[in-house]
């Protein structure tokens, strides 16, 4: 996925976990929304190219914190990449 996409999608998504914590639904609405949001976060990080990108690692902190999984191996490019920054 383009750096540009990445980052438009990685945005949306970051908005709507922090919106779905925030909701008050139903069990049945919670697991479905549930389910899409994981299905979105396993695309858009299977499409990710460049793991320097800032909002990776936002999108995969916001994720994790709300209690979604994010691909180990995407964690560890993220971390790597964040790691570089750092020196």
């Amino acid at each position: 996925m383009e750096s540009r996409a990445f980052i438009k999608a990685a945005g949306e998504l970051i908005t709507e976990i922090n919106e779905f914590k925030n909701a008050v639904l139903s069990h049945e609405d919670e697991v479905a929304k549930g389910t899409a949001i994981q299905k979105q976060i396993k695309t858009v990080f299977t499409g990710l190219m460049n793991p320097t990108l800032p909002s990776a690692g936002k999108l995969c902190e916001t994720a994790l914190a709300a209690g979604f999984q994010v691909d180990h191996l995407a964690q560890q490019k993220i971390q790597q990449a964040e790691s570089a920054w750092q020196f």
